[in-house]
């Protein structure tokens, strides 16, 4: 198994064990259609609410296993991920944490958070 497939399952793992809320589902490789490409999506790890189409609580997840820091542009590509699939919220976990610029770029879309993954034990999803 690829080394970032086995990153991807083991951050969705981890983020499964730390959220346990019956009206919410949680699903890991999710795929959903975009609303502006409407095209299917790929998403690492989704967190939806799990009677309704309601997205206001929706929140996706990618884990990046790189050797180099998140920069700006994967940021902004993140972003645009999720205003086409309607998240609320999004989380970029990182194997080599983040540049300055991405950071401050993520910090301007509220909605967004880098997480190194050294990190990823304090990482509570209700919050």
């Amino acid at each position: 198994m690829k080394s970032w497939r086995l990153y991807e399952r083991l951050v969705a793992k981890l983020c499964t064990e730390e959220y346990d809320d019956k009206s919410l589902t949680t699903i890991p490789n999710a795929h959903i259609t975009g609303k502006i490409s409407n095209r299917k999506r790929q998403i690492d790890f989704l967190v939806d609410y799990r009677f309704d189409n309601d997205t206001s609580r929706r929140i996706i997840i990618d884990a990046k296993n790189r050797r180099r820091p998140i920069d700006i542009k994967e940021v902004e590509s993140f972003e645009g991920l999720m205003k086409d699939v309607e998240a609320s919220r999004g989380i970029i976990i990182s194997t080599n944490g983040y540049t300055q610029s991405a950071l401050r770029r993520a910090q301007e879309h509220i909605g967004l958070r880098i997480i190194p993954e050294k990190d990823i034990e304090e990482l509570d999803l209700r919050t």
